[in-house]
C-alpha cells in the first residue's frame, strides 16, 4: 500500500452503501471526504458478496496451529465420548502444547464439532 491509505470503518462503509441509494459516488466521495475509488470498492464489494465488508477479526491469536486442530479432530472422531481434559492431556503428551479447555472447545467449534453432553443410558427410566 502507498502512503495514502487509511482505514475506513464498518460504519462508514455502511453510510457509503446507504448514500449509493440517492447519490452519486462523486458525491458520496465528496460528502463522507473518501476517494472516489473507495467508493466504488465498497459498492462493488457490496455487489459481489451482498454485505458491506466486515472488520479483521482482531485479537490474540490461537495456540494451536492447522496440525493440532486435525490432531483434535482425529482424536474426538476416534472416541466421541472424549472429555476436554482427556484431550488437553493428550494434546500435551502427543504434540507437546498445553493449552486450556476453552480454547480446545473454540477450535473443535470452529472446525464444525458440537459438544454432546454424554448420559448413561442406565439412568433414564421410562414410565410406561
Amino acid at each position: 500500500m502507498t502512503g495514502n491509505y487509511r482505514y475506513i470503518s464498518s460504519t462508514q462503509k455502511e453510510n457509503i452503501f446507504l448514500l449509493s441509494r440517492d447519490l452519486k459516488p462523486v458525491h458520496i466521495a465528496r460528502h463522507l471526504r473518501v476517494s472516489v475509488r473507495t467508493v466504488y470498492r465498497v459498492l462493488g464489494y457490496v455487489s459481489e458478496h451482498g454485505d458491506v465488508p466486515r472488520p479483521l477479526r482482531t485479537g490474540r491469536p490461537s495456540l494451536l496451529d492447522a496440525l493440532d486442530s486435525l490432531f483434535l479432530e482425529s482424536l474426538v472422531e476416534r472416541t466421541p465420548d472424549i472429555t476436554l481434559f482427556e484431550l488437553q492431556e493428550e494434546l500435551e503428551l502427543k504434540r507437546g502444547i498445553w493449552v486450556g479447555e476453552d480454547t480446545i472447545s473454540r477450535t473443535l467449534k470452529k472446525r464444525g464439532w458440537t459438544r454432546k453432553k454424554v448420559c448413561d443410558l442406565s439412568e433414564l427410566s421410562y414410565s410406561g
